[in-house]
This record gives structure tokens, C-alpha cells and sequence, in this order.
């Protein structure tokens, strides 16, 4: 309360419990003028608070209270499951107050589908039916709070349920004993923190055999695994990871992996986490900084941010690959406390200390990424607020200075663009009324992803369909050459047929990386590479792993079709040539025997598989009276199988001479005709709406112009999150085309649009596709749809459309005549959270419709009653009063239509 002073005599707090009786508090001087009142309820219900000043209550007063204890929650759990058969779990809330439940069905970490049902008084009864023989947890939390404590007819959340399988549990009655019978379970097969001790227990049953558990580091080493026999017979064993990251957990009984092996634990590592780019704070300005957990493994992050009077202050959280930007905005001077811990622990620098200071004339502050990173040959700007003359701003690299321009945008200051021409760590000084301002000078790094190379050339490690060479089983390993880059670090993902796959990125040297990472099953993968967070040219890289040598079987198994079309280009055949050489036999396959094509790497394959162990020595020579020689890149991709590639400059006739154990092979040299290319990829354009993506259902239809290319083959191929798209190219007979590509999946999808076996502009292009319309999934939450006072009252409420796919969010409101106006907004275009609110200005009955897309959504509509008084309010709620209130007015509202894939349509209410 903050008032000029505190008369005990005219003002005073009365705290009353829900049965009358009086609850002692406590009133103190907090700061200032303002008093602190405390006190400490000691039953659930409803607690009146009557606030009087200077002998009158002030308005709103008697103000509730709601009291609750979770510690009062009733959980009857179900037995153990049985897949496919539905599950029951009651839950009783009607001794723990007024509050909500919220309930979250888990297994393997994802989530399950649950039902809620609401059955009165405080009983809710919840169902899910098992797909799989798995333990699945239920996790419950009540107005916030997770309802963790043990009480009586409760174990506490989450609760457990063992499913099993209707096949296995017959097996068990029979006298066979399949290793399916072991059971694993336990907090050590989803991971930990490194350096811990974890552990986990196989239940053996009555299985019989030797029990074993091998365990894999990220990076490929092995763990030790102590196993334990205990006195029930089963088993514990325990291990201690070394390196955060993914661990493979396998675990055999007689040779035979177990039911769920191999587990796959998440291991990380606190001290990983690094803290950067923490900005100077300012009351009523935005602040942040930056988490970086890239190298730290997977685990919750969590940020508390403290202010000076003691509260918790809100922040935005917006996520990048392997980091987290936070930022915030200071609403008082002082210390402000930031603690950041990472899978519950805390982090180096953490908790840290952000000093706050008000904002003063003629403060000048510095925003925006391009003081902390950028691209060469690409356009960075940053804000400088604070000015009214123009800044002096210089930026300068390790051997050059980046031009700068400076424009006054109105309302925001002065923005600064600048394009720096080299990589490394810039130099950015900032001056403004005759002196650097506060932060200043900043030190941006500028990188390259265009100059990661792979040592050998991409070519080294694709297939002849552009594809990576993947065997089962066998570790993938891709060297980089990142000379050039400029400062940062590469980051890989692999993205398997069912899950991801565990990658480690070893540091050879520093100027080479090495990706590693082994395809457990056959099936398609996706290879994702980044440079200091920015998407390498050629990423994502597809590949399909199979049981046998991709060399020999150099055309993998395709998910689609590639769309191609020719315009006016000749095939050209294979050459297969074999030699013999005593009792050794050589076979070579490959265009790159007998012709190439200027700047573009040509390869061809020597297969010695057939002859004693070996290996080849290959060399280009001009026929020209210079006779200059040509490198070949020869790389051994299989037992006696090698890859060999190489790069002519200059058309012509050359002489490719291939050895193997210091002998040619037959025919050996060939004849390399070189030519040159008659189009030119770069000048294919592509347009159209299709680009920018859409929704399942939907063809994307984008327009492709050859024109100005000349003669040349072209292809388009679009591949999804697991699936291919079909492509279809449809020829004009004029240089032009529609390509329609048809999504089969939801998702992120890669067009791949190349000219003469190059990727034109823009190429490849990343798809961003919707699923359809789904109402089920838009969350409506907030007190704009809960029962109110009206003085009190806040209308505000918000639509989560996240997940539902495309659509248009549609809001009307029924309530008393001219009562109500209707109000939606979203803060960008892209977002899909649409806060709306209604301020009603008279009490009575509203009548809140939400629609997604035409339907209504989970609860619409939703009925909110607003009364004078608080009394008048716990009257209804109580269910002794029925107040009688007047018509309703038609609907009033608005529209928004999803942010994701096309632009929004204006709003209006319709009145």
C-alpha cells in the first residue's frame, strides 16, 4: 500500500479465513511510503482481505484469496497397462481449494495422448491408451506447482505405469525365456551431468544368460559399465560419463539386445555453458545476453532474472542453434541478480550482477547484432539511440576499413550498415557528442561459411545422385578445411530414419574439423552443418545408408523422384573398362574417363575389390606443347575401392594415366575430352509464391526462366522432414517453366533447383510447409475468460495457435449492448500469440466464441460472467445466487489469419 503514512487508528487490514475466523498479519514499513502487509493461511478456501483508509474501504476491498495445498491432492493410480487397452487415473482436487489441473502423459520422453474428463466437485478421472510396452509417467501440476509431495492414496508426481505387451506377458507363462524378458529402468539410461555417478537396474525375471552392457560416448569411445548383482537377482549397473553429449546404451542378455536397447542417454555439462554479450542496462531500455550451451549437451535451461526491490522480472527468450538470447527491460535502477543454471546447475559467471542506471538526457546506447556478428560481403547495421547529431561511427578489420553509412530512422535514432570485405574480429568505435559512448569499442566476428571446405572437395563424399556415402554401421568421417573462415566453430546435426544421431566434431588441428558420426540402420539421413550458426552452402545433405558397400551400388535407394527435364543436351554413356594384369583385375566406371566439363569436378571409381591389396596412383597430363599436369583427389571410400576427382580449367584433349601396383591398367592412359559449358546456371531466375511455401494439400507452384542461361538440363528435387515431395516440371516450349511441387508432410522441406548439374540462384531453398488446419491444437488461456469483478476486471486473454497449422483465428464476443470493445494483436508478423481483450464497461453476461479456421476451438465458447461487487461474485460461485441480467448483444470482433504462410489481412470488428 503506498500511502503517506499508516494511521493504525483510521487505517487497518482485517485478513478473515473461509469459515469467519480471523488470521493474524502483520503490516510493516516495506520503502518509501509503501507497507508491506504478510500472512500466513493455515487452511484452503476462499480468504476475504478488507483494506481500510482513513475509516473507508478502499475500491475493490473486501479483495479474495484463493488458498490452496497440493499436499491435499487424491491420486488413484492405475495398475500396471496393457498395450492398447485404456488406463485410468482419478484424480481428486476437492480438499486442495480453487485451482486448476494440469496434466502431461510421457513416455520415452515424448508425449502421450491424454483425455482429461471433469467429473464435478473437484474429481477428474484421466485416460490414455498405451501404444507401446514401455514405463510411462504422468506428471501433474496444479495452478502452476507441481503436485510432487507423497500423501495418502498418492505416491507422489509423477506417477509410473509399467506397460507390457499382451504377446510378452503370455510368453512369460510358458516356459520359453526370450531376452525381451529383462527390463531396464532407472535415471542412468536418460543421462546426467559429467563426472556423475549414474545407474540403472535390469530386472532379469526369471530370464537366464549372461548379462553385458556396452556404452558409447559421443565421440565414439567406450565407457566402462560395472554391473552389480543385488540379492532380488537383478541387476545395477552404473557408469560415469566423460564428455557431454549423446551415449549409446546397449544392453545384450545371451547376445541379444533386450526390449528398448539401445537406450539413448543425454549427457551435459554446466561448465560448457558460456555467457556473452551481456548488455549495458538501462531503466525502460531493452537488455539481454546471450547462453551458449553448443558444446555443453543436452538439458533444461533455466533463467531467473532478480530486481533490486526483490521481484521476479519478465524477459522474452528467443532461440537460436546451440544458443539463447534473453532479453529484458529494467523497470528500476539498481543491482539486478541474473541466475542461469543449466540441468539444474549453476553455470561459470552465474549468478551474475547487471547494474541498472536510469536513463538520462543525452545517454547515448548501442543495439543490435551487428555489433556482435556478421558476414563477409553482407550488409550488417546496428541502432545507436541517445542523438540528435549524427554519430561517428568507424569500423575497421584486420587489414581493411568497412565503409559505413549512417541514416536517422525516425522515433529509434540513427542506424548504422556497414559490409565487411574479410574475415576476423572487427573493430566498431562509436562516438557521439565529442566522446565514445558506454560500450564502445565493440569487437563484431565476421565469418565465412562459404569458405568451410571439405579436404578432397564435396564431390569426395556424394554419390553419383549428389548424395552422401553412408554404410551401416560404419563411421562417417568428413574432414574440414576451415583456414578461411574467420573465427567460429562447426556444429552438425543427423537427422536419422526415426531419430537423431549422435555426432562429435574432433579438432585435428587449428585449421581442420572432422565430422563423425556412424548410420545405426538403413534407411535416409539428413547431414546439417553450420559455421559459427549460419548454414553451410550446401546444408542439409541427404544420404541413404544400406547393409552393402555404396560403392557398389553407387545409386541409393530413393524416397521420390527427381524431376528432370533436358533442353536440347545429348546423354553420354559410362565407360566400364577392365584390365588384367596377371591374376589382378581392375574395374574403372565413371564419365570422368573419357570427358569433363570446364570448372566442374569430374570423378570416376577404380575398384580393385578383385585384385591383391593395392593402391592406385592417377595423374592428368595436357596433350598441349605445354603439358601441364591436372592434381586427381584419390580417396579410398571401401576395401580396394577408391573415389578419385578433379577439376580442369581449361577445355581441351588430355591423357588420364591410372596405375595400380606400379603398372597401368589395361588402356591405361585414356583420352579426357574437356569442353567447355555452353550455359550459364547463374542466369536462371525461379518466382513465385511457391517459394515462400504453403500448406499440405496445396500445390507450390513457382515459375522457372531459362532464357538467358542457353542450352542446359534442368532438374528440381524437394525433400520434407522424412518424405519426398513430388516435383513436376511442366515446358512452355519457350524457355520457361512451372515447376509444382506437392508437400506430403508438415515441415521444413529443401528444393534443390539445379541448371546443368549446378544449383542456380538461391538454390537450394528452404521450404517452410504447414499442416492443415487443426483447431484441437489452439490453446485459449487468460483472465479475459474467467468470471470477474468488474472493477478488477482484466479482459485480456490469449490465443496459442502454435501447432495448429495455417488458418485464420477468428474472435467474437456476445455481451451487453455497448458494453465491450474488441481489440487483437500480435507483435510481429511471424507470431502465432494473439492477445485479445474486450474491456467491458458493464456487468452481465459475455459470451467468448474463438474459432480457428471455421471451427471452434477446445472450450469455445467460453462464458463469462462479470458482477459489481466481490460478494456478488462468490454468491454465483457458490451456487446460491442467480443473478438475472438483460439480453445479450450480437457477436462483435476480429480476424487474424495465421503469420506463417501468407501475409496477414487486416483486422476490423465487425459492428
Amino acid at each position: 500500500m503506498a500511502r503517506d503514512g499508516y494511521n493504525h487508528n483510521r487505517n487497518r487490514l482485517f485478513f478473515t479465513g473461509p469459515r469467519g475466523n480471523p488470521v493474524e498479519c502483520q503490516v510493516y514499513l516495506w520503502k518509501g511510503r509503501i507497507y508491506r502487509a504478510e500472512y500466513r493461511p493455515n487452511e484452503v478456501g476462499s480468504h476475504k482481505v478488507d483494506v481500510i483508509y482513513n475509516d473507508l474501504a478502499i475500491p475493490g476491498s473486501p479483495f479474495v484469496c484463493e488458498v490452496y495445498d497440493v499436499s491435499k491432492i487424491r491420486v488413484h493410480a492405475a495398475d500396471d497397462g496393457v498395450v492398447g487397452q485404456t488406463l485410468n487415473f482419478k484424480v481428486d482436487t476437492s480438499q486442495a481449494g480453487y485451482g486448476n489441473i494440469e496434466p502431461e502423459m510421457k513416455a520415452r520422453g515424448h508425449d502421450v495422448p491424454l483425455r482429461k474428463l471433469n467429473q464435478g466437485s473437484g474429481i477428474y478421472m484421466l485416460t490414455f491408451t498405451p501404444q507401446e510396452p514401455v514405463r510411462t509417467k504422468l506428471y501433474l501440476t496444479f495452478n502452476g506447482h507441481p503436485e510432487a509431495r507423497p500423501s495418502k492414496g498418492s505416491v507422489g508426481s509423477p506417477f509410473e505405469v509399467h506397460v507390457k505387451d499382451f504377446a510378452m506377458q503370455q510368453t512369460h507363462l510358458g516356459l520359453t525365456h526370450e531376452p525381451g524378458h529383462v527390463v531396464a529402468s532407472g535415471r542412468g539410461l536418460k543421462g546426467g551431468r559429467v563426472g556423475d555417478r549414474l545407474w540403472f537396474v535390469a530386472e532379469v525375471h526369471t530370464a537366464e544368460g549372461q548379462l553385458e552392457t556396452f556404452i558409447t560416448a559421443p565421440n565414439g569411445s567406450h565407457i566402462q559399465a560395472r554391473q552389480s548383482k543385488q540379492k532380488d537377482g537383478d541387476y545395477k549397473i552404473d557408469w560415469s560419463p566423460t564428455v557431454p553429449g549423446r551415449y549409446q546404451i546397449d544392453v545384450m542378455q545371451s547376445g541379444r539386445a533386450i526390449m528398448g536397447s539401445p537406450f539413448y542417454a543425454e549427457v551435459y555439462d554446466p561448465s560448457r555453458v558460456v555467457i556473452e554479450e551481456v548488455t549495458q542496462a538501462m531503466v525502460a531500455h531493452e537488455a539481454g545476453f546471450k547462453v551458449i550451451y553448443v558444446d555443453a549437451g543436452r538439458a533444461d535451461l533455466l533463467v531467473t532474472i532478480t530486481s533490486p526491490s526483490g521481484g521476479n522480472l519478465p524477459f522474452d527468450i528467443h532461440e537460436g542453434s546451440g544458443f539463447t538470447y534473453i532479453s529484458y527491460v529494467a523497470q528500476e535502477p539498481g543491482k539486478h541478480r541474473v541466475v542461469i543454471t543449466y540441468g539444474g546447475d549453476d553455470v561459470p559467471r552465474s549468478p551474475l550482477t547487471v547494474l541498472a542506471d536510469e536513463a538520462q538526457a543525452g545517454m547515448v546506447i548501442a543495439t543490435g547484432d551487428g555489433l556482435y556478428r556478421c558476414l563477409v560481403d553482407e550488409e550488417a547495421h546496428f541502432t545507436v539511440r541517445g542523438l540528435k547529431d549524427q554519430p561517428v561511427v568507424r569500423v575497421d578489420g584486420p587489414n581493411s576499413i568497412a565503409k559505413v553509412t549512417v541514416r536517422p530512422v525516425p522515433e529509434q535514432g540513427w542506424k548504422i550498415f556497414y559490409t565487411p570485405v574479410e574475415v576476423g574480429i572487427f573493430n566498431i568505435k562509436i562516438f557521439g557528442n565529442g566522446r565514445e559512448i558506454t560500450g564502445s569499442p565493440y569487437h563484431p566476428k565476421v565469418t565465412d561459411p562459404r569458405r568451410v571446405k571439405v579436404v578432397g572437395g564435396w564431390h569426395s563424399i556424394m554419390d553419383a545422385n549428389n548424395r552422401l556415402y553412408l554404410k551401416v554401421g560404419e563411421e562417417k568421417r568428413i574432414q574440414f578445411d576451415i583456414t578461411e573462415a574467420g573465427p567460429g566453430e562447426i556444429m552438425a546435426d543427423v537427422d536419422g530414419p526415426h531419430d537423431q544421431v549422435p555426432v562429435a566434431v574432433e579438432k585435428p588441428s587449428d585449421t581442420r574439423r572432422r565430422v563423425c558420426f556412424t548410420p545405426p540402420i538403413e534407411g535416409h539421413y539428413e547431414l546439417s552443418l553450420f559455421w559459427n550458426k549460419v548454414p553451410l552452402p550446401k546444408s542439409p545433405m541427404e544420404g541413404y545408408a544400406t547393409l552393402s558397400s555404396p560403392s557398389r551400388s553407387p545409386v541409393s535407394p530413393s524416397k521420390g523422384s527427381m524431376t528432370r527435364h533436358v533442353v536440347e543436351s545429348s546423354s553420354m554413356t559410362t565407360k566400364h573398362i577392365s584390365g588384367t594384369e596377371g591374376n589382378t583385375k581392375v574395374i574403372l566406371r565413371g564419365r570422368g574417363l573419357q570427358e569433363a566439363k570446364t570448372k566442374q569436378e569430374a570423378e570416376f571409381i577404380i575398384d580393385g575389390s578383385h585384385c591383391a591389396p593395392g593402391r592406385p596412383v592417377a595423374s592428368i597430363q595436357s596433350t598441349s606443347k605445354s603439358g601441364f599436369g591436372i592434381p586427381v583427389d584419390v580417396e579410398q571410400i571401401d576395401n580396394n575401392v577408391y573415389r578419385c576427382v578433379y577439376v580442369i580449367n581449361t577445355p581441351g584433349a588430355y591423357l588420364l594415366n591410372i596405375m595400380w601396383g606400379d603398372r597401368h591398367v589395361s588402356g591405361s592412359p585414356f583420352k579426357v575430352s574437356v569442353t567447355g559449358s555452353l550455359c550459364d546456371p547463374n542466369k536462371v531466375t525461379l518466382s513465385g509464391e511457391g517459394l515462400k511455401g504453403g500448406v499440405i494439400g496445396r500445390d507450390l507452384v513457382s515459375k522457372i526462366d531459362t532464357r538467358r542461361a542457353g542450352p542446359g538440363e534442368l532438374t528440381a528435387h524437394c525433400v520434407g522432414p522424412q518424405k519426398v515431395a513430388y516435383c513436376e516440371l511442366f515446358d512452355h516450349r519457350d524457355g520457361t517453366y512451372t515447376l509444382n511441387i506437392r508437400p506430403q508432410e508438415a515441415g521444413k522441406h529443401t528444393l534443390h533447383v539445379k541448371y546443368d548439374g549446378e544449383n542456380v540462384p538461391g538454390s537450394p531453398f528452404v521450404l517452410r510447409v504447414a499442416g492443415a488446419p487443426d483447431a484441437s491444437k489452439v490453446k485459449v488461456y487468460g483472465p479475459g475468460i474467467e468470471d470477474g469483478v468488474l472493477a478488477l476486471y482484466q479482459s485480456r486473454f490469449i490465443c496459442e495457435t502454435r501447432g495448429a497449422g495455417a488458418g485464420q483465428l477468428t474472435v467474437r464476443i456476445r455481451g451487453p449492448k455497448g458494453a465491450f470493445r474488441v481489440e487483437m494483436q500480435r507483435e510481429s508478423q511471424k507470431d502465432r500469440t494473439i492477445l485479445c481483450k474486450y474491456d467491458p464497461t458493464e456487468p452481465g453476461e459475455y459470451f467468448v466464441h474463438v474459432k480457428w479456421s471455421g471451427v471452434d476451438v477446445p472450450g469455445s465458447p467460453f462464458k463469462v460472467c462479470i458482477f459489481d461487487t466481490q460478494d456478488e461474485l462468490e454468491r454465483y460461485r457458490r451456487g446460491g445466487w442467480v443473478p438475472t441480467w438483460g439480453p445479450v448483444e450480437p457477436q462483435h470482433g476480429g480476424s487474424l489469419y495465421s503469420p506463417v504462410y501468407r501475409p496477414a489481412i487486416p483486422w476490423g470488428q465487425d459492428m
